[in-house]
């Protein structure tokens, strides 16, 4: 395990909740069984962004692990996913 491993599994670990959460309020939603409900909106910012942050991360690891050219770019992208986390949480919770 390298050193940068362990940050890109912490973030990984935010997204991936993000992802549970998401989809389970999402399921609630629909089980409600409401005219309109879950709009385009909500499935995108509960579902499609946590799995499209995870499948960017794990696509640069296992880049990092197989492309040597893609090692020295894989922090980037651990960061940039990071970074990537806390406007989806502010939008999240309704802080916007």
């Amino acid at each position: 395990m390298r050193r940068t491993d362990v940050p890109m599994f912490l973030v990984a670990s935010g997204w991936a909740y993000l992802l549970w959460s998401g989809l389970d309020g999402l399921l609630a939603i629909r089980s409600r069984h409401i005219p309109g409900y879950p709009a385009t909106g909500q499935l995108v910012l509960y579902a499609a962004i946590p799995a499209l942050a995870l499948a960017l991360l794990a696509a640069g690891f296992t880049l990092s692990r197989t492309a040597r050219w893609f090692y020295d770019i894989y922090p980037l992208v651990v960061v940039a996913s990071a970074f990537a986390f806390f406007p989806v949480i502010l939008a999240w919770g309704g802080g916007v």
